[in-house]
Formats: structure tokens, C-alpha cells, sequence
């Protein structure tokens, strides 16, 4: 699969990533709208965050999840994911927190196959076949 391949505009699948320069910016707000937008035309939706920094209670995929998850399998029936691949207590960069921590932080060729994975998994897979989704990763 190529980015070509998740990208289908014209089609039922698309995979959207949100970037912002700094921390407090905004990126869980516009991925949140952006999955909120989404919801009327998806059968599956992913909120999906390669690394997380800081204290769990404000991690931004539990936030997400806690404020659309009932909501999108309540009101709209949806497949929807909230997912962090990465997570470190510290609330440092990912390179420092995983050092305080002991660990090897994740390369760029690790986290790239792990999030292809998961979109995969979003836009290929899951209750009855093939149907659309958005999956939007984000990163800091």
C-alpha cells in the first residue's frame, strides 16, 4: 500500500494527519472536529496518536474518547478507535521522556510501520468488509 493508496479523496477512504509547531496549539480540537465532521458519511473512524508525553489523565486520545465515543456509538452506530501507539509518563519530548524512563524511543521507519498498520486496519478491515473511515493521526 502506498499514501497514494490510503489517500482516496474521490472514494470512501481517507487518512488525514494533523500537525501543529507546538504543544497547546489546537491539534486535539481540530482532530476531534475533524473526526465530528466525518462521522455522517464513515462506518469506521480512528483517532490515532504515534507518541504521548505527559501525565495519562491528559492524554489526548483518552480526552477524545471520553468526550465522542459514547456519542459516535450511540447516535451515529460507529466503529470508532482511539488509540495511542507510544506513551511515556514524562512530560518531555518523546527522546528525553523515553531516556528518564529507561527506554529506546521509537524510530521514524517504527513509528511509520506501526501507523500504516493501524490505518490498514481502519480503512481495510473490520465489521462487514470494506467500508469508508477516517483515520486521523496526529503528532506534536
Amino acid at each position: 500500500e502506498t499514501r497514494t493508496d490510503m489517500m482516496r479523496t474521490g472514494g470512501r477512504r481517507l487518512a488525514v494527519q494533523v500537525w501543529g509547531a507546538n504543544t497547546d496549539v489546537g491539534k486535539t480540537v481540530v482532530s476531534g472536529l475533524l473526526l465530528h465532521a466525518a462521522a455522517p458519511e464513515a462506518s469506521r473512524l480512528a483517532y490515532l496518536k504515534p507518541v504521548q508525553t505527559g501525565s495519562p489523565a491528559q492524554h489526548d486520545a483518552r480526552s477524545l474518547e471520553g468526550h465522542l465515543e459514547a456519542r459516535f456509538r450511540r447516535e451515529k452506530n460507529l466503529d470508532v478507535r482511539f488509540r495511542t501507539l507510544v506513551e511515556y509518563t514524562a512530560p518531555l519530548s518523546p527522546d528525553l521522556a523515553a531516556q528518564l524512563e529507561g527506554a529506546e524511543a521509537p524510530s521514524d521507519a517504527h513509528l511509520a510501520a506501526a501507523l500504516r498498520r493501524e490505518i490498514h486496519a481502519v480503512l481495510f478491515s473490520g465489521p462487514g468488509g470494506g467500508g469508508g473511515g477516517l483515520a486521523a493521526a496526529k503528532d506534536q
